[in-house]
């Protein structure tokens, strides 16, 4: 038949290089991970993610490295991953988003997020807290 091709039973390259990716981030940062088969990505859930601005996150990076990993969307907006999701009442913070347990896209391809702070080997995550502490420092010294 034109167009079509055999099936050797093989696995597709792509889900090949996935399956690599996952077994990565499982071994060398501890994170289980997970394929999405129909939109040929690599998922993960994570404990509490904070979601802002990039002219903001830039400045959290350049103050405060330790509030890493970070993802950069194709929306502008950063998602530093943390080990919590918990704020105190009343620390809402105008332009932040809070995120308990979310399943968050993994860089493993040109559609996927990107790494704007990449994670490190047995570096644990930070604390909302932390990050939302660098928030409130980095437009501190902004508004000052």
């Amino acid at each position: 038949m034109t167009g079509t091709r055999k099936d050797d039973g093989r696995a597709p390259e792509w889900l090949h290089r996935l399956a690599r990716e996952r077994t990565r981030y499982e071994e060398q940062l501890g994170w289980p991970a997970w394929i999405v088969v129909g939109q040929r990505c690599l998922c993960m859930r994570t404990p509490g993610a904070v979601v802002v601005e990039q002219d903001v996150a830039l400045r959290v990076v350049e103050a405060v490295p330790a509030c890493g990993p970070a993802l950069h969307r194709f929306d502008g907006n950063w998602v530093f991953l943390t080990s919590t999701a918990h704020v105190p009442e009343g620390n809402v913070r105008q332009g932040v988003t809070m995120l308990a347990w979310p399943v968050v896209e993994l860089p493993d391809t040109e559609h996927s997020p990107r790494w704007a702070v990449a994670p490190a080997a047995h570096r644990p995550l930070p604390t909302a807290a932390d990050v939302l502490a660098a928030i409130d420092l980095v437009r501190g010294a902004a508004a000052a």
